[in-house]
């Protein structure tokens, strides 16, 4: 029963792109099907990966969170058969670290090697006055598909749940199929759906 109840208050609001859909909501499910057909995903790689740690964002991070969320999400269009969607390098998308800090200093988690003590992941939250607000959440493209997002997820969700929010919620690209099935598989399910300029 508790369980059904936390999983009734993640929601995830789909961000769809107007230039592939008419009508919002109505044919999102046809277009998502129509997507997947069209892509071919490139085999991720499997390796025995090193033991990473979680710990919270530091200042010294930014630049390296920077490079993480420029390759990332580069990497991601790229797989898909998609331009660069971030141009200039990572200092461009040190902007999403400035604004984050700006509004919740210190809600902020990375995954980091234990061996190396590089970044393989990162992500930003916001507690709300009656939520949590889960913001831009990145792994680096070598551990895609190894569980370093789903461990920060988790993270998340046990902050929510400890800290006795009402709920968890985030917007997302309904592009993203992979992002999708990880907060599927957590709980997440689709209450709103906006098209994006």
């Amino acid at each position: 029963s508790n369980s059904r109840s936390l999983l009734g208050n993640r929601f995830l609001s789909l961000r769809q792109c107007p230039a592939k859909l008419s009508v919002a909501g109505g044919c999102r499910k046809l277009w998502l099907g129509q997507l997947r057909a069209r892509l071919q995903y490139p085999p991720i790689m499997r390796f025995a990966m090193d033991s990473y740690t979680l710990r919270p964002m530091a200042d010294d991070d930014r630049s390296e969170v920077a490079e993480l969320i420029y390759s990332s999400i580069n990497s991601w269009y790229n797989r898909h058969g998609m331009p660069d969607i971030f141009r200039g390098g990572p200092v461009v998308t040190e902007v999403f670290y400035d604004v984050y800090h700006a509004v919740e200093p210190g809600c902020t988690v990375v995954a980091e090697n234990d061996r190396t003590s590089r970044l393989l992941g990162s992500c930003f939250y916001h507690p709300r006055e009656h939520h949590v607000s889960l913001g831009i959440m990145t792994v680096h493209p070598n551990y895609f598909g190894h569980g370093v997002g789903s461990a920060l997820l988790r993270h998340i969700i046990e902050f929510t749940e400890s800290n006795n929010y009402g709920s968890l919620r985030l917007t997302q690209s309904a592009l993203n199929l992979d992002s999708f099935s990880l907060y599927n598989r957590y709980g997440f399910v689709p209450r709103y759906s906006y098209q994006d300029m």
